[in-house]
């Protein structure tokens, strides 16, 4: 599993929030779950 995702689940929980992994150019499209990996709790 690489950083981005074992920092990604450790915020998770943490904060019980959630996070989003991806690069900046797809950035709005992730918000709207149209790209990107989503962590939840």
């Amino acid at each position: 599993m690489g950083s981005k995702m074992e920092t990604g689940i450790s915020f998770v929980k943490e904060t019980q929030g959630f996070t989003i992994i991806t690069n900046s150019e797809n950035a709005i499209a992730a918000i709207q779950g149209k790209s990107g990996t989503k962590i939840v709790p």
